[in-house]
């Protein structure tokens, strides 16, 4: 009897729900073992994120990937916040590959969920403004202002992933665009966390005016970025 083939589709189906279904039984386990969280305590200071990490040891890296990666999909807290905490908890290195996972993770969990489920449920995580400020400038393939929204620090890059979703953006760019561009700002986040480097005003005002910078060079090749960009869309079948 030969065997049935499986298509891509249903491969990414059952991996998304997998990994889903990981992630809900992981919080659940902590939940039952730990008790109730008081999410808003656990970001109150940087204290209490430090206190709440302690509260799981042995498993404190396990807890502290699970709080990076729920925060990408439910928490309006930007990733570079819990980073900082990580990077004073773990160390630079530690720190830095526990956050950029569970970013990465996150990320791509917030664009199955909005590629599955569709905007009613994107819009339960995301203000329509901002979902209309920026569907249409991925619609038409404007991938530099994704891109560039990852690079820079501070913007909703978080919010970015459910919109990606929603669009015509093919899964492999999307995560090409979250691996080379989100991963910066978690090793800085998470030098300043661990004490090796210490940033004073005016190293953020010099932290600000080059990533000014960085946004205009950006702007200014946007042509030629979208192009490439546009060219691995194109070669590929469509993932939706």
């Amino acid at each position: 009897m030969s065997a049935v083939p499986v298509s891509r589709g249903w491969i990414r189906i059952i991996s998304f729900a997998l990994l889903v279904a990981a992630c809900v039984s992981l919080f659940s386990w902590f939940d039952r073992a730990y008790g109730p969280i008081d999410w808003r305590e656990v970001f109150s200071s940087r204290q209490s994120l430090r206190d709440f990490i302690d509260r799981f040891d042995p498993y404190g890296p396990i807890a502290f990937f699970v709080l990076q990666l729920v925060t990408v999909i439910v928490a309006p807290i930007p990733g570079n916040i819990i980073a900082l905490a990580g990077g004073a908890l773990f160390g630079l290195w530690s720190g830095f590959f526990l956050s950029t996972g569970a970013l990465l993770v996150g990320s791509s969990i917030a664009f199955g969920l909005a590629r599955f489920f569709g905007r009613p449920l994107v819009e339960r995580f995301v203000p329509r403004a901002l979902i209309d400020k920026y569907l249409d400038r991925i619609a038409e393939r404007h991938y530099v202002v994704l891109f560039g929204a990852f690079l820079l620090p501070f913007f909703p890059d978080d919010a970015l992933c459910f919109i990606s979703g929603l669009s015509n953006l093919r899964y492999p760019v999307f995560l090409l665009m979250v691996v080379v561009g989100r991963p910066p700002g978690m090793f800085v986040a998470n030098l300043v966390g661990s004490g090796i480097a210490t940033v004073p005003w005016w190293g953020w005002i010099s932290i600000a005016a080059a990533s000014a910078g960085l946004l205009y060079a950006i702007h200014r090749h946007r042509a030629k970025i979208e192009r490439v960009l546009g060219s691995v869309t194109l070669n590929g079948s469509d993932d939706r």
